[in-house]
């Protein structure tokens, strides 16, 4: 990201209408935002190098641990922060041993970007109120 340009978000969520919100509300706070239903479309246009990438841990398709292995080995090393929704402790564990945060849904659009926006600056600490698992 330059100084010049938006920060980009890349969002896997499956839910069309949450996917619609989450659209609108990042783009008013000035991200750039790409929104793909399924894993393979996440792994495709990771190529772009976001800043951000916010996904769905309740996805079908695929484990979260294993979609983040995935993009890791694409080169993609930025920050990466799951959602769920009544996630339990072991999934909260697995996803913060793979360094990614986990933000338990429902959520605020403030908790959203806030957490967007600490994870960017590389500081975690700024999502632990909003982490349904912080330590």
């Amino acid at each position: 990201m330059t100084a010049q340009s938006r920060p980009s978000i890349l969002v896997l969520e499956r839910d069309p209408a949450v996917a619609t919100s989450l659209m609108f509300a990042l783009r008013l706070e000035g991200f750039e935002v790409e929104v793909h239903a399924a894993p393979e479309a996440l792994e495709r246009a990771i190529r772009k190098k976001p800043d951000c990438l916010l996904i769905d841990a309740d996805h079908p398709a695929v484990s979260p641990a294993d979609l983040l292995s995935r993009v890791r080995a694409t080169g993609h090393t930025g920050p990466a922060i799951f959602t769920a929704t009544n996630p339990t402790r072991r999934l909260g564990a697995d996803i913060r041993a793979s360094g990614a945060r986990l933000l338990e849904k429902p959520w605020s659009g403030d908790g959203v970007v806030a957490a967007i926006r600490g994870a960017i600056a590389g500081q975690w600490h700024a999502i632990a109120k909003a982490d349904c698992l912080a330590p």
